[in-house]
Parts: structure tokens; C-alpha cells; sequence
């Protein structure tokens, strides 16, 4: 113990009541009297502030601590319906709500204000037959929570709501359907309009209830509750959730499905290790996030100090305060935790939790009944998932192995539906839609594969050829059926090939491409060598050819060696080659017109730096990184003079897009830690969407303009 704390109870209430926005105050009422006085023990560690200790309270129902007396602190569960977007809640556990409500009562009177909850709740009873508070005895199951999230574009107060926890799914449900049932009959209202079908995405939808009063929940559970405006209800996972529109009790829907919930959140959990998981009362905020809401809540003068102090504040993590009581006695325990390290509140269209996390560039697959995109992807555990435009998984697929390189999308039937085709290192899988394996898939390779297969379709007409580079330094060539394709008779390669066969076309001619450490190969379709460079070269490990077929030179291809010398190999089988700068041998290589010039750039990702050198091998622009790059560089086109440069920096969880001046695009870099992709999920949108791996096993879709 490092110090003590006495506080004089109700005068500390009246302190803090003077830095609360007053408009705030009126909607929500006074607390009235709390107890007498608190004396914690305070203990300072190096990255928190822990008070504990009691609080003391007469046996005056005046009290507000006494509501709670004679009542068993429970385990609270309510985070497992409470998205992670939260910026704040307060939860109550009751054991006994009868004994609640009498104490409850009793409080009112004191404070002045039962006859006003009396008569709204006769109202309320006159209107609809029934008495709200034996409504929710009926199917209360101990917990309630009023909670504010973060999500925008909600209008005032549009984002708070009430959570409580209920027996059951279908009890719940069968309460709200005959409250509204009761009042049509009163009032002369058809029953089904108050019910609403709510879409989240062409699969998923709920059942929301418009209410005829806005304020049941504190006519249920009392004044911590007053102040929305809650005129809509659903039930998820046996709770009822209150909001102010069909919209806001979407996105809270939408987070559950997502699995976007407290529970799930590695940040919450970590802040939660030094509070009591039983308890009476329990007030958690989210301290970075809450500094956007605070004009709601808080007086003028208290918001811009606290704004002017942002970056500090931003680095307490959070506050929690939480008590149990006991007797005459309350037990208190408050907690202030400070991060050194400011996590960014990610502004994502959604995030899906995944088994673990992500471990692969997430792909962008067409879904052949609406012609919009799903997401691909697959973690480190090797799951495999398919999501759809809206985040929620579709199915996971458990793998053995990794997949290797790209996925792609062919027609196996010829009916204009479509299947997934990769390889692993030991196998071609080949998945329809709905994660199942096509007829005689996953077909064992011949030789374990040493790079991703390529996928070619010489003539567009669906007579598929997939390469696949194994360990016994062979090109194996398969049809889509997975049978090894005949009169392919290409020789062994000198040494192992590890990245994938590339196909060219020029004229009526195709080019198959690959390369080993020290040799290049170009062949026929089948197998024989149609182009001899006149020089071989040791090759950069993790780049392929780029084909430069346009300007008033005859077409090349242009890759690397060890050293990060530009070689351009012609079809005619000359070498020339430049050294606009030394890099190490574990660089990336991208040969790329960022702005529609028609003059290509030469991309250079190596550790820590990105360098990119004109035609002319003058530099353009030099990026250094605070910490190794993923060793690969994406290029991405918006548009044909509009191409950007995209870096991952895995350890300091950062994506970055940069322009082709060498500035970053606006809003990055952005949290992410896996390679990203960058499409439309809805071809009608404006915008883009980037996928990427983020921490705490989420795929995050983030909006591009």
C-alpha cells in the first residue's frame, strides 16, 4: 500500500456534478445521496492506479448503496453481448429484482421522485394492460447494462443503449411480441406494425420491435437508465437491447455476428485482469475512445482542457469502477491503467474475428449469383474463410498446410459457377462455394510443391493448365480435373524453382517463364525452349518477370539479380541489364508506370526502405521505415494515371499506401499487419475496400476513397 484515500461521499457527488454538462444532468436527474464515506488503500504500479477498500453507509434508504443490500455480487457476463466498439457502460447484477424494486422505492421516496416514476409507469399500464416491471420479472436474468459506443453517423445520443439479459431467446421475444400486442389491441393498432425485418446482409436478417414508449428501460431498472430515447428493441443472445433507431440496433447486431464483442477484445480482457469478475456494479471507459463523446457529457471548460491535454489522455488505456455490497459495508475497488504506447482507434467498415491470425494477402472473389466481391482468407492455424460483403464468415474450411500464393477462380463445370483453386505444399485443392471439395479434390501433387502454381487458359475456353514447380526440380502440368496433362516435355531444372511459372503472349505466340537460382528458362506450351538467353544471371529469390512489351523498344522481360541489377531479357534472347542502386538479396521488385506516363518506374523494397527510381535510374523518392517492411510491395491502380505503392511494417502493426510523388495517401498509414488487397466489394460503390490482417485476429475492411 503506498497511500490512503478518505472520501466524504456526497460531497464528492456534488464536485463532480459541477464539471457534468448540465443539459446531461437534467435529462438524467440527480444521484441523490450515495453513502457517508469511503477510505481506499491506494497502490501505484508501474502502469496503474489501483484504489480498494470500503465504503460506509447508514441503513438510511436514502442511500443509493443500498439498493443493493441483501444481494449476492454475481459473475458478470453482459460483455459477451456489449460490442468492442464501447466507449463506456455501466452494468448492474441483481440477484432478487423483487428486492430490488422495494429498495428501489423506498430510494425514490427519499429522493423526491417516486410519485413522477409512479404516474409514467401507470401510464404505461393504463395504455397496455400490463405492468412493465412484472414484464421484465418475468424473463430477467440478472444483469443490465446502459452502454454508449463509438459508432458514427448516428445523430444525438443515437448510440447509447440498453442491454438486458433475459432467460431466454424465445421468452424475451414472446414478452415484447404481447407488450406491443396488448397496446394494438387498446388502441386500435394492428400488432405486426410495430414488428420490423432488419437486413444485414442478402443472408442475414432480425426482427426489431418499434416501441409506443421511449423510456422502459428506466421505468424497469430506475434513473441510471433515463435520459434515451429508446424507441426500438431486439433480442440477441438472450438479451434485450434497447436503441434510438432500427439503424443503430443494426450496427449492434452486426458487431455480435462479427464476433466484434468486449469479450473478444485482447485490450478489455488485459484491463480486466485486475478487476473482480463478481460484483453489483460496474463502470468501465474506454478512455482514448471516450475523448470524442465528451461535449455530451461533460461541461465546456472540462472538454478543452481535456483536449488540449489529448495526447496524454489518450495513453491511459482506461477506467473501471466497480463495488459489491455487503451489510453496512460496500467493497470499492477502482482502477486507472496508463499505456505507453497510444492504440489507434481503427476506423474500419467492419472487423471479423477470426480462430487466430491472418496469414495470407486476403483475396477479393467474385460470388457468381450477385456479381459482388467476398472475402478469401486463411489464418495461421490454417483455417480457411469465406466472408461475405458484410464481414460475416460464410464457412471455415481446417487445412493442414498453408496455403501457397494465390487463389484463383475457375468455371470447373462450364456453368458460370465458380470454385476456388490453390495449392498447398503437398496438395491441389480445388472448393465450391460452399467450402466443399469438388469431386475427386484435394489431389496429391507428384512431387511437394516449391512454389504457388500458375494458372493458365491459353484460349480463354476454359481448358485450364495448372503448373506446379516441385522439390524434384520438375514442372508438373495438370489439368482442372488434377491429371497430369500429356505431351508436356519440359526437362528437370538445374536447381529448385521458388516462384511461379509465368505465361506471355506476343503475337500468336506463348511464353512460359520461370526461372531457378542461376537459370532462366522460356519454353513452348510444350516444354521445349523457345528462347536461349545469351546470358544467365544468379536471380533475386522473391521476384519474378515483368513483361515491358510497350514504348519503341522490341517487348522484354525485366526482373533482378542477387544484387538488385535490373536485367531486361528480349525475346530474341539478348540480356542488357542497369544498376540504378546495391540492395541486399532479399529484396522486392516492382517494375511499374505510377502515373500513367508511359514511362516505367523501378520499385525497390529492401528491410526498412523503399526506393523508387525513374526510367532514367535518377531517384524519385526514398522512404525509410521505422522497422523491417513485409518483404513485398503492392502496386494498386485506381486509375490509369493513378497507381500507388503499398507496405506493410508487421511489427508496428502499419500499412501504408503512398502516392506516386512519394507522399502518403491521405488518412495512412493505417493499423494492419498482414499484406493488404484493395477492391470493390459492391461494384455500385464509390469507394474502395482494403482488407487486411489486424491485430487481436481480426480481418479489418477499411474504405478507400
Amino acid at each position: 500500500m503506498d497511500a490512503n484515500v478518505f472520501i466524504h461521499l456526497n460531497r464528492f457527488i456534488s464536485l463532480a456534478s459541477a464539471l457534468l454538462n448540465q443539459d446531461y444532468l437534467k435529462k438524467t436527474g440527480s444521484l441523490g445521496s450515495i453513502g457517508n464515506w469511503a477510505e481506499l488503500d491506494v497502490n501505484v504500479k508501474e502502469e496503474a492506479l489501483l484504489f480498494n477498500g470500503f465504503s460506509h453507509t447508514d441503513d438510511s434508504s436514502a442511500h443509493l448503496l443500498n439498493l443493493f443490500r441483501g444481494q449476492s455480487p454475481r459473475e458478470r457476463e453482459i460483455e459477451q453481448v456489449l460490442p468492442a466498439n464501447t466507449v463506456w457502460f455501466a452494468s448492474l447484477a441483481l440477484e432478487d429484482l423483487d428486492q430490488y424494486y422495494l429498495r428501489l422505492d423506498k430510494y425514490l421516496k427519499h429522493k423526491g421522485a417516486y410519485r413522477s416514476m409512479e404516474n409514467r409507469r401507470q401510464q404505461v399500464r393504463v395504455k397496455t394492460g400490463m405492468d412493465i416491471r412484472a414484464l421484465l420479472s418475468g424473463i430477467f436474468n440478472g444483469e443490465a447494462a446502459l452502454v454508449v459506443t463509438d459508432s458514427r453517423n448516428l445523430g444525438p445520443r443515437g448510440n447509447h443503449f440498453v442491454a438486458i439479459s433475459a432467460k431466454s431467446d424465445q421468452m424475451a421475444r414472446g414478452q415484447v411480441e404481447a407488450f406491443v400486442e396488448s397496446y394494438g389491441k387498446k388502441m386500435g393498432v394492428p400488432a405486426g406494425q410495430f414488428r420490423q425485418r432488419i437486413r444485414i446482409d442478402p443472408e442475414t436478417e432480425f426482427d426489431a420491435w418499434e416501441l409506443p414508449f421511449s423510456d422502459l428501460p428506466s421505468l424497469m431498472l430506475g434513473d441510471l437508465f433515463s435520459g434515451g430515447e429508446y424507441r426500438f428493441v431486439t433480442v440477441i443472445k438472450n438479451h434485450l437491447v434497447f436503441g434510438q433507431s432500427t439503424e443503430a440496433l443494426s450496427r449492434f447486431v452486426h458487431q455480435n455476428i462479427l464476433g466484434r464483442i468486449l469479450k473478444n477484445d485482447l485490450m478489455y480482457a488485459d484491463f480486466t485482469e485486475y478487476l473482480s469478475s463478481r460484483s453489483h456494479f460496474h463502470f468501465f471507459v474506454n478512455l482514448p475512445r471516450v475523448i470524442e463523446t465528451l461535449p455530451e457529457f461533460f461541461a465546456p471548460g472540462v472538454c478543452s482542457t481535456l483536449e488540449a491535454n489529448r495526447e496524454i489522455f489518450q495513453k491511459l488505456q482506461g477506467f473501471a469502477f466497480q463495488f459489491s455490497a455487503g451489510g453496512s459495508m460496500v467493497y470499492n475497488n477502482l482502477f486507472l491503467k496508463y499505456s505507453p504506447v497510444y492504440r489507434e482507434i481503427t476506423g474500419t467498415v467492419w472487423e471479423s474475428l477470426l480462430d487466430t491470425a491472418v496469414r495470407m494477402k486476403p483475396q477479393l472473389v467474385l460470388n457468381h449469383y450477385t456479381a459482388n466481391r467476398e472475402v478469401l482468407v486463411q489464418d495461421v492455424s490454417y483455417n480457411l474463410y469465406l466472408l461475405n460483403e458484410a464481414g460475416r464468415i460464410l464457412w471455415k474450411l481446417p487445412m493442414r498446410e498453408p496455403i501457397m500464393g494465390e487463389v484463383f477462380q475457375i468455371d470447373y463445370y462450364g456453368n458460370g459457377k465458380l470454385q476456388y483453386l490453390f495449392n498447398t505444399r503437398h496438395q491441389l485443392h480445388l472448393i465450391d462455394r460452399n467450402g466443399n471439395y469438388v469431386e475427386r479434390y484435394p489431389v496429391h501433387l507428384r512431387s511437394p510443391a516449391t512454389a504457388p502454381m500458375a494458372l493458365f487458359d491459353y484460349e480463354n475456353n476454359g481448358n485450364y493448365r495448372i503448373f506446379v514447380a516441385s522439390e524434384d526440380r520438375n514442372i508438373y502440368v495438370y489439368s482442372k480435373e488434377g491429371n497430369l496433362v500429356s505431351g508436356w516435355e519440359a526437362e528437370k531444372t538445374e536447381h529448385v524453382v521458388q516462384v511461379p511459372p509465368q505465361h506471355f503472349r506476343l503475337g500468336t505466340r506463348d511464353y512460359i517463364v520461370f526461372h531457378d537460382t542461376y537459370r532462366t528458362y522460356i519454353l513452348d506450351r510444350r516444354g521445349k525452349p523457345r528462347v536461349v538467353p545469351d546470358e544467365q544471371f544468379p536471380h533475386s529469390p522473391l521476384n519474378h518477370f515483368k513483361l515491358d512489351a510497350g514504348g519503341n523498344r522490341p517487348a522484354s522481360l525485366v526482373t533482378t539479380g542477387i544484387n538488385g541489377r535490373v536485367y531486361r531479357l528480349y525475346f530474341d534472347g539478348k540480356v542488357e541489364s542497369l544498376q540504378p542502386d546495391t540492395f541486399s538479396q532479399d529484396h522486392y521488385f516492382e517494375y511499374a508506370d505510377l502515373d500513367g506516363n508511359g514511362r516505367k518506374e523501378y520499385i525497390f523494397l529492401d528491410g526498412k526502405r523503399l526506393r523508387v527510381f525513374n526510367a532514367d535510374q535518377s531517384m524519385r523518392f526514398q522512404m525509410d521505415f521505422e522497422a523491417p517492411a513485409f518483404p513485398a510491395a503492392h502496386i494498386y491502380e485506381f486509375s490509369r494515371r493513378d497507381r500507388k505503392i503499398g507496405v506493410v511494417v508487421p511489427s508496428l502493426n502499419r500499412i501504408y499506401l503512398i502516392n506516386q510523388d512519394g507522399n502518403l495517401y491521405m488518412g495512412f498509414p493505417l493499423a494492419g499487419s498482414s499484406p493488404f488487397t484493395i477492391g470493390k466489394l459492391r461494384e455500385s460503390s464509390s469507394r474502395f475496400n482494403l482488407i487486411v490482417g489486424g491485430r487481436d485476429n481480426f480481418l479489418l475492411n477499411y474504405s478507400v476513397q
